[in-house]
């Protein structure tokens, strides 16, 4: 959701079943290292270059 959304990390934190965005926040830090929009600076883009690489060598 991070990677290939635009959601708030708010929206994710409910969405994945966690009622309080910071509690989530520090869970995700703690586990992956990065902040959620840190980790969605760091490999969104990179998600993007990926699907539209699949893209691109499904049509050939």
């Amino acid at each position: 959701m991070l990677e290939s959304g635009d959601a708030p990390v708010e929206a994710i934190a409910q969405d994945v079943g966690y009622s309080d965005a910071g509690f989530f926040g520090r869970l995700f830090r703690r586990t992956v290292g990065l902040s959620p929009a840190q980790y969605r600076a760091r490999f969104s883009k990179l998600a993007r270059e990926l699907d539209g690489f699949a893209r691109q060598q499904s049509g050939q």
